[in-house]
């Protein structure tokens, strides 16, 4: 898509958006506001990226118009729960929806042309990034790396320790990137409320324990504002036609669970298909760490999201199973 495709497709959705205010607003003021915002955001960020000529520039603006996209996609989400049965929404909700995904399409082609724009002319030769925490010191081949595998490295348990800075009051946030090539020296402190440890919702850490019954699961309470990560280890993948025969499954669970079902399917980063080629509508830059494929409940058909009956082992094995299952 040409970046005045790109802007087309942008503007489309802000006119369908246009067209809908007043019902949108009547389902979830809100929500309604919110949407509004993340295209207006998305929008500018584009119009930034068309205007700079600089590579990495180009790239961090289409990368927080991606983010501001998917917000709007959680907002939709969130606004066809609320006119739930409600058919006199469900055709233009839908084409609204369809219009933010072109938006989506659009910048997953201009971040990949980026990505291929930058050859090797930039890379330069380094020795590696030389870290210390708590008086132990490595040199890592990465310049930026998370709190979490940082601490991994080091071998401290990201469940019982945080990060700080030398004589700062405030913990390294934990969904942060730490540039190893600006700040280099760290204590790990052990702490009661370490990253992970948050106290979980009473019907969320039941169907975890449900999951549990059946799989390895790994809680992680503070990957990202609003979401709990739900990992299932080396889950079973049902098809052969993918690189490999497992893969760690990531259930993103909002903190409005179980009235809003987690969407989209998450598997290892490096999951191809078995000749080495991408899986379909996959992006890789969605939640870091994780290969995110474009599967929504709301568009499968004859299965549906139902509170309190239905669980997190039930959107494992249909919703995260039937994306594997297509084998693409």
């Amino acid at each position: 898509m040409q970046p005045t495709d790109l802007e087309e497709a942008t503007q489309h959705a802000q006119d369908r958006y246009r067209g809908l205010n007043a019902q949108l607003e009547s389902l979830d003021e809100g929500t309604a506001d919110d949407l509004r915002a993340a295209l207006e955001a998305a929008e500018d960020a584009i119009d930034e990226s068309q205007d700079t000529d600089e590579d990495q520039s180009r790239y961090d603006a289409l990368h927080r118009a991606a983010d501001y996209i998917q917000s709007a996609q959680d907002d939709i989400d969130t606004l066809q729960d609320a006119a739930g049965f409600d058919v006199s929404y469900a055709e233009e909700l839908e084409a609204l929806e369809e219009a933010i995904e072109e938006v989506e399409d659009g910048l997953d082609e201009a971040l990949e042309d980026v990505d291929e724009g930058d050859g090797d002319e930039d890379d330069e030769e380094t020795d590696g990034y030389e870290v210390t925490v708590s008086g132990e010191t490595k040199v890592l081949d990465q310049q930026y790396i998370e709190p979490i595998e940082l601490l991994r490295t080091f071998e401290y348990d990201p469940n019982q320790y945080v990060l700080y800075p030398p004589d700062e009051d405030d913990r390294v946030p934990k969904d942060s990137d730490i540039n190893l090539a600006e700040e280099n020296v760290f204590d790990a402190i052990p702490v009661d409320t370490a990253y992970g440890s948050t106290q979980l919702d009473d019907v969320l850490a039941a169907d975890i324990e449900t999951l549990r019954e059946n799989h390895e699961v790994d809680v992680d309470t503070e990957a990202e504002a609003q979401f709990v990560h739900v990992t299932v280890r080396d889950y079973q993948i049902p098809s052969d036609a993918y690189s490999a025969d497992t893969t760690d499954v990531m259930i993103r669970v909002h903190e409005n669970y179980p009235q809003k079902a987690p969407d989209w399917v998450y598997v290892d980063e490096d999951l191809r298909l078995e000749g080495g080629g991408e899986l379909r509508k996959s992006r890789d830059d969605q939640v870091r760490g994780w290969l995110a494929l474009s599967w929504h409940i709301n568009k499968l058909d004859g299965i549906e999201w139902e509170p309190y009956e239905t669980d997190l082992e039930w959107y494992l094995e249909t919703v995260a199973n039937g994306r594997l299952r297509q084998g693409d």
